[in-house]
């Protein structure tokens, strides 16, 4: 196998010499006992041979066999890896906001639908805290759109660097972001991600704010997941109007 000849021209080879030795043995010795030993001796010997080359040929191929199983085996869970990895890439990507790298607005009313459900069985506060950048269009329209995504992308940073590894960050759409915070209270929500989100937005965009509207759900009763957003939506809409109320009225100061 290893010179490349075939099983079949081997075995006329020895069919061959089996021949050639015959006929030795036979001009050798007279007809008798002691060629018939001869003979079976002879026999015996290339029999010895053909079944020593043969079980080694055979263990060779079943080695190969092996070999290349084990080889395909092992190419199959390479591609098994890889395919469930890239699987999981798309994955993320399709529940990822390319912008600002948060969760995308598709997965959010299951997401608090199932932190609602898992707070239910803990008596457990959860709290949405929703977030729009005040005079986002006036940014875009009087600086560009790049200015404007530069500035969705560092609110996301400082959304992503604020909240809890549990937390869920969501970018709704535009300039608007919801957060859900499980297990906390509106008022931890206020302290603990508002204002820190708010100070975080000061030192690194010095003529952005935000709007921040809270809602909270639990211990005692919760509301559905639709219903916690739109209440979170309401409040940060009030505390809109009370920032466009301060604006306007400090434009109308005399003097400024």
């Amino acid at each position: 196998k290893r010179i490349g000849v075939e099983p079949k021209l081997y075995l006329s080879a020895v069919h061959t010499l089996r021949e050639l030795l015959y006929k030795a043995i036979c001009n050798a010795l007279p007809v008798g006992s002691e060629r018939e030993a001869a003979v079976a001796a002879l026999d015996k010997l290339l029999l010895f041979d053909v079944t020593l080359v043969f079980e080694t040929y055979i263990r060779s191929m079943v080695s190969e066999i092996e070999m290349a199983k084990e080889k395909s085996e092992r190419y199959a869970r390479s591609m098994e890896d890889k395919v469930r990895e890239r699987t999981q890439q798309l994955e993320e990507l399709s529940r990822t906001d390319s912008l600002t790298g948060l969760l995308n607005v598709r997965y959010l009313e299951e997401t608090v639908t199932k932190a609602l459900r898992s707070a239910q069985r803990r008596a457990e506060p959860v709290s949405a805290v929703y977030i729009d950048v005040n005079d986002f269009k006036a940014v875009n329209d009087t600086q560009g759109h790049q200015k404007g995504d530069e500035i969705l992308r560092v609110v996301g940073s400082a959304i992503k660097a604020i909240a809890r590894i549990e937390d869920s960050s969501f970018r709704y759409g535009g300039d608007e972001f919801c957060v859900i915070l499980v297990n906390c209270r509106a008022e931890q929500a206020r302290t603990e991600f508002v204002d820190r989100l708010n100070e975080k937005i000061a030192q690194n965009l010095e003529t952005v704010s935000l709007s921040c509207g809270v809602a909270q759900t639990g211990p005692n009763e919760y509301v559905e997941a639709g219903t916690l957003i739109r209440l979170a939506d309401e409040n940060m809409y009030a505390n809109k109007q009370e920032f466009k109320a301060k604006r306007d009225a400090k434009g109308k100061t005399p003097g400024t």
